[in-house]
């Protein structure tokens, strides 16, 4: 019995590196950034963690690594708070025109206006979008007549998988006079019907209140998927809104990206958030890792024979290592949610690390 045991963890372990998520070209891989300010350094935190050189060269590794990465802007990247239009600090175009020349080099796929990003008005976000050819989305604002003034919405199809991405802003009081908005519900609703024929999942980049976002996901059941740039909480592991929609949050000053990782491989079933028996792999992959590494060449019954419960733990972690492992192989249509900090571990772009050393530096920074 002894001897089945060991055989067993020794496979498991042999086989736990990377068999997650399988390294091949059927996983879309869709990276998502928010709330960043106009932040270009990494925060002053205990860990200096964000900045724009971190998020261009993780990014680039991702794009090494897979054949299908999408990037998806959730909005309130480009300057630090809400001004009105004429108003806002002229220092803060400089660290705004760097961002997004930063983001037409990384050709992200979908950029939503945020409330911050409208600081310089509309004409600002017009030139960077005709100049860089920026893919700026809004599903709610408008112009005088009520039309869109961006595109209400995409439809990103890779590797098998229809993606439909839409965008809204929320504004309060004297902040919402500088800008046309349309009702969310209303201008969602109005997208709805084009939409729903084209795409396997819906995700929705919010900038919104808690509560405005739980009123739009109980609203509107085809909405698979919120990142919402407005709450100022991280979410390890995707929440369940009021309606069918899971949503997520990434925190402050672009310390974080998310990943949602898509495939799809049946046409008949739903795509299904599989994101906890992930997580939960990954910790016990961790964990056995651990244990081997430290045994070395010693057998582990051998290297762990005074501590009896620790072999108990090993043999718990293999027998629900497998389970979570069946759960993950056998959905054939799922995602799942992971959050990278940009911490010091990431290898920052050598592009825009010295374009931001130069620009701080001319600054007087």
């Amino acid at each position: 019995m002894k001897k089945i045991f060991i055989l067993v963890l020794i496979i498991v372990l042999s086989q736990s590196c990377g068999s997650m998520e399988k390294k091949d070209s059927h996983t879309v891989k869709a990276i998502f950034s928010a709330d960043n300010r106009g932040e270009l350094d990494p925060c002053g935190c205990r860990i200096p963690t964000g900045g724009l050189p971190r998020k261009a060269g993780y990014i680039r590794a991702m794009e090494n690594m897979y054949d299908h990465v999408l990037k998806l802007e959730g909005g309130n990247w480009l300057f630090p708070a809400f001004n009105a239009p004429g108003t806002a600090p002229v220092k803060w175009k400089g660290a705004a025109d760097l961002q997004a020349l930063a983001y037409a080099d990384l050709k992200y796929d979908v950029i939503n206006v945020g409330h911050t990003d409208l600081s310089f008005g509309l004409s600002y976000l017009d030139s960077l979008e005709k100049t860089l050819k920026l893919p700026l989305i809004s599903t709610n604002i408008t112009d005088e007549n009520g039309n869109p003034v961006f595109t209400p919405y995409k439809i990103l199809r890779i590797n098998n998988v229809n993606i439909a991405v839409m965008g809204v802003t929320h504004l309060l009081g004297e902040h919402a006079s500088y800008v046309r908005l349309s009702k969310i519900d209303d201008s969602i609703r109005k997208q709805l019907p084009k939409i729903r024929k084209q795409a396997d999942m819906i995700i929705l980049l919010a900038d919104v209140p808690d509560i405005v976002m739980e009123d739009i996901a109980k609203s509107f059941q085809e909405i698979d998927f919120i990142m919402n740039s407005r709450l100022r909480i991280r979410t390890q592991m995707p929440r369940k809104s009021s309606g069918n929609a899971l949503y997520v949050a990434l925190g402050n000053e672009g310390q974080n990206l998310g990943i949602l990782n898509i495939s799809k491989t049946d046409n008949s079933s739903k795509i299904t958030d599989v994101s906890t028996p992930y997580q939960r792999l990954h910790f016990i992959e961790t964990r056995l890792n651990e244990y081997k590494n430290r045994a070395g060449e010693t057998p582990l019954h051998e290297y762990y024979k005074d501590n009896p419960g620790l072999l108990n733990t090993i043999k718990r972690y293999e027998s629900e290592f497998v389970r979570q492992q069946g759960i993950f192989d056998t959905t054939s249509n799922k995602m799942y949610w992971e959050m990278k900090a940009l911490d010091p571990d990431v290898v920052s772009d050598r592009k825009w690390d010295d374009a931001v050393a130069k620009f701080l530096a001319d600054q007087g920074n």
